[in-house]
């Protein structure tokens, strides 16, 4: 039997269900296909947010706001139909 590896997307798909958020993040920030722009740039900048607090609280923004919304959006795209 041939052992085929897992894909990103499926990497991505088992960190969520196992709750392992940040990495997720990691993988699927950079992710393009199959996703809308909005949701890229949400995933992209809570990675960017969870590296990097004290730059997006410097600029204003809110980094706790920006990983609860990348992870939402982790959750809504990677846990479908489960």
């Amino acid at each position: 039997m041939v052992n085929i590896p897992e894909t990103k997307t499926e990497t991505v798909r088992r960190l969520v269900a196992d709750g392992r958020y940040m990495e997720a993040l990691r993988i699927a920030q950079g992710f393009r296909l199959g996703i809308t722009k909005s949701d890229s740039d949400k995933l992209r900048r809570a990675h960017e947010a969870a590296s990097n607090a004290r730059f997006y609280a410097s600029i204003g923004l809110d980094p706790e706001k920006l990983v609860y919304d990348g992870i939402l959006t982790l959750k809504s795209i990677y846990l479908k139909g489960e």
